[in-house]
């Protein structure tokens, strides 16, 4: 390899890591993103868990399936 191929392979590269950084941070940033999501998505499912518990004692409350009376058809 002469110096002037040599110094092209080590440019080559060096692009290269410049892309794979700029990728690293986009991906990092986009897991950042995700797990945000997921806690107030799971804050969410907690409060609304939170209200069928407190309201299960209702007369509106959601009843199971095997609890509801059967169709008029049958």
């Amino acid at each position: 390899m002469t110096q002037t191929d040599l110094a092209e392979h080590i440019a080559h590269i060096e692009t290269k890591l410049a892309y794979s950084e700029e990728a690293i941070d986009t991906l990092s940033q986009e897991v950042l993103r995700q797990q945000q999501d997921i806690k107030r998505l799971e804050s969410r499912l907690n409060a609304m868990e939170q209200w069928l518990k407190s309201n299960s004692h209702s007369s509106d409350a959601i009843r199971r399936p095997e609890d509801e009376p059967p169709p008029p058809h049958y």
